[in-house]
């Protein structure tokens, strides 16, 4: 029997703080994004608003402030994937989650691959640009069927992905807080405490998925549906120069919510998570980190040669 208390506290902190600092460091790897976008296209981006929407960097630098703004921003997206798909495997199967370096590796690949095939196919032929537009305007293109693409592959799917597995970890979640409470005192005054608990504990799960869940979706489904929308419209309608201002604005004006999106994602999930606020906390410090880690397997194991 000691021999398996043993094991299951050192697996317990093993994948305890293993699975903090993984989460971590795909946070970490977000935030270096996020400051790429910031240097990058959001100073291209400011650039070309001051000037009125006129690209006057040149045809070459246009391909690659647009191919890089659409590889960022998916990574971006698809990595709070990988950080819902990330917390789901640490729930769903904690002691063999620690051994999954290769599946996490593949993820990240899948990520990277994944923008890659999304951004890269209107610089080799996918547009429908002219060389004399580029000239002076620098903006997304609006083939149609490279858009449904793009736009499937770098939010809806995404979206669906997110919405699903923080589902499955709520209710993961909200099965093992009534499991673990099960085990305790079973006196009238002890259920009572114990529910309540039980249901502050699953109120607080809801209200952090359901938090991330609508910041993405305010910020990024305005662009998204009026990028898939505008190349199905009639070219008629922007015609009228008013009217293809007010869609030009309302588009820029939707591109930064995104980019908002993008600036806010290290700071909710530092927020809502004291775990990840923590592991923050020791990683930058450095000091006292490896002792932590390494402090309860050791306490506990001489517990048991007691």
């Amino acid at each position: 029997h000691c021999y398996y208390y043993y094991y299951y506290y050192y697996y317990y902190y093993y994948y305890h703080y293993y699975f903090i600092t993984i989460t971590i460091i795909i946070i970490v790897v977000v935030t270096a994004i996020i400051i790429t976008i910031n240097i990058g296209s959001i100073n291209f981006s400011v650039r070309k608003d001051i000037s009125g929407g006129r690209w006057l960097l040149g045809m070459t630098l246009c391909h690659i402030f647009t191919t890089a703004d659409i590889m960022l921003c998916t990574s971006s997206i698809l990595n709070l994937c990988a950080i819902a798909l990330d917390r789901y495997w640490a729930i769903h199967d904690p002691i063999n989650y620690v051994h999954k370096r290769t599946l996490k590796f593949v993820c990240r690949t899948i990520v990277w691959l994944a923008s890659a095939c999304i951004s890269v196919p209107p610089i080799i032929g996918w547009n429908d640009w002219s060389s004399e537009s580029l000239k002076t305007h620098c903006e997304l293109t609006t083939e149609k069927a490279f858009v449904v693409y793009s736009a499937s592959g770098s939010f809806f799917v995404p979206l669906a992905v997110m919405v699903i597995v923080y589902v499955k970890i709520f209710l993961a979640a909200r099965q093992r807080i009534r499991k673990n409470w099960s085990l305790f005192d079973q006196t009238a005054t002890a259920v009572r405490q114990r529910e309540q608990i039980s249901v502050s504990k699953e109120k607080r799960a809801a209200k952090t998925i359901a938090v991330i869940i609508f910041v993405f979706s305010f910020c990024w489904l305005p662009f998204f549906c009026a990028y898939v929308i505008i190349p199905f419209c009639s070219k008629k309608i922007f015609e009228n120069c008013l009217i293809n201002l007010i869609q030009l604005q309302i588009m820029q004006a939707f591109i930064w919510l995104g980019y908002i999106n993008s600036s806010l994602n290290p700071f909710l999930y530092g927020i809502l998570n004291l775990e990840f606020r923590r592991a923050f906390e020791k990683i930058l410090s450095f000091h006292g980190y490896f002792d932590s880690l390494l402090h309860p397997i050791i306490k506990n194991a001489n517990i048991f040669k007691k």
